[in-house]
């Protein structure tokens, strides 16, 4: 699960399942199913749902991305002008 949440925190744009197991597969030497990856995928969903962070993953453009949480849009706004 932390090697899916480094791939999509690292990437600039949204990550697709099959770029992940890509990556995984090429590391390992060994076979992922989507299945698994979307259920990890699920699971880091619901890690940063929590309140104690200002992130969350966002299924978007075919994958899937950090973004800043809406309520903390405001202040991200201030520091991209």
């Amino acid at each position: 699960m932390r090697k899916i949440e480094s791939i999509i925190f690292c990437s600039p744009k949204p990550t697709s399942i099959e770029a992940i197991k890509n990556c995984l597969e090429e590391e390992n030497n060994e076979k992922f199913s989507q299945k698994n990856i979307s259920h990890n995928i699920k699971n880091l969903k619901e890690k940063f749902d929590n309140d104690n962070y200002s992130f969350e993953i966002i299924k978007i453009g075919g994958g899937y991305q950090f973004l800043t949480k809406s309520k903390y849009s405001k202040i991200t706004e201030i520091l991209l002008k």
